[in-house]
């Protein structure tokens, strides 16, 4: 026997239309294990050259920046989750002013939750964790007008609570 396993290789070429309106190509490959052997003996993978065009063109995708959110990790922030759910559920909301409105209250609520959670922190780790993970949500509202003004007052509100924090940490020591 000369290999214990075999490839199945794709190259496919993608055409978009550029900003200028000229056609341009992405060329990539796709590879996937067609057959391998592991320690039960040898196995093929049938669906070996349908994988192989997904990896290919999801490779030229991600060149034209498609699901780079995806790729980013994005998706690993539940912060970012929840706004993109809140887009789509506007999206297909019949009154897009009334989910609107009910997006804008929940997140009023959100903003006087944290930060009376910052400022009743009981150690300064879950206060830096409190502070970290409403910096990040904040740093997605992008269309907040009040935006820097909510991370003043958020930033303020750590600081105080941290300086207490350490006092009573100095008073027990």
């Amino acid at each position: 026997m000369l290999a214990h396993a075999q490839v199945h290789t794709l190259k496919v070429a993608l055409w978009y239309l550029g900003d200028d309106g000229e056609r341009k190509t992405i060329t990539h490959y796709g590879h996937t294990p067609f057959i391998t052997q592991n320690r039960f003996g040898i196995s093929t993978d049938f669906d070996a050259p349908k994988k192989s065009l997904t990896d290919a063109i999801g490779k030229c995708l991600s060149q034209l920046g498609f699901s780079a959110d995806v790729r980013l990790g994005l998706y690993d922030d539940i912060h970012y989750v929840n706004e993109r759910l809140g887009e789509a559920e506007i999206e297909r909301a019949e009154d897009k002013i009334e989910a609107k409105e009910r997006l804008a209250a929940e997140y009023r609520e959100w903003l006087a939750e944290t930060l009376h959670l910052i400022g009743t922190a009981q150690s300064l780790n879950e206060l830096q964790q409190l502070y970290k993970s409403a910096m990040r949500k904040l740093d997605l509202r992008q269309n907040d007008p009040e935006r820097e003004a909510h991370k003043i007052k958020f930033t303020r509100a750590k600081d105080a609570r941290k300086a207490d924090l350490e006092d009573a940490m100095e008073g027990a020591a």
